[in-house]
């Protein structure tokens, strides 16, 4: 029987990659919004999905606990987040989240190896989820040499 620290951490593990994961799906979906060019905002509703599929887990591995789904209330917090997001531009915004891809694939790859021993099913979708934040990093360093590109061309 699991003592009740572990699983304690394991809940607040799940709660906070769960937010982390809706906090992502949302800022991939206002910048797929002011998206004008069809192909990146494809991508970006992709990546929005992704993120959303990755919630949904999380959300599961939750409910397996015994725990309720969070709600996540429009604080000022989200609010001003979201308003940053859209004054900032898309470039800003997108190498914002590539910093966050980047220290989720860290934070995934830590609470797998250190955190969550035990939890097999936990740390499988941990390893999943490390390679996958890593591959959206890439996605969006690619977005901001385009977006770096499509403003130069315009200048001249």
């Amino acid at each position: 029987m699991p003592d009740s620290r572990n699983r304690e951490d394991t809940i607040d593990v799940v709660k906070r990659n769960w937010r982390a994961e809706i906090d992502s799906a949302q800022a991939y979906r206002d910048l797929a919004v002011r998206e004008p060019d069809e192909k990146r905002k494809a991508i970006l509703l992709r990546m929005a999905e992704a993120e959303e599929r990755h919630a949904q887990r999380w959300a599961r591995k939750l409910v397996d606990l015994g725990e309720p789904i969070p709600t996540i209330p429009d604080s000022l917090g989200t609010r001003i987040k979201r308003w940053f997001n859209r004054a900032a531009g898309p470039e800003v915004t997108i190498r914002r989240m590539e910093a966050a891809e980047d220290r989720h694939e860290a934070e995934f790859r830590h609470q797998r190896d250190n955190v969550l021993a035990g939890e097999t099913d936990v740390q499988d979708f941990l390893r999943e989820s490390a390679v996958e934040e890593k591959a959206h990093a890439r996605m969006l360093n690619t977005l901001t040499a385009q977006l770096g590109r499509a403003q130069r061309s315009t200048r001249f």
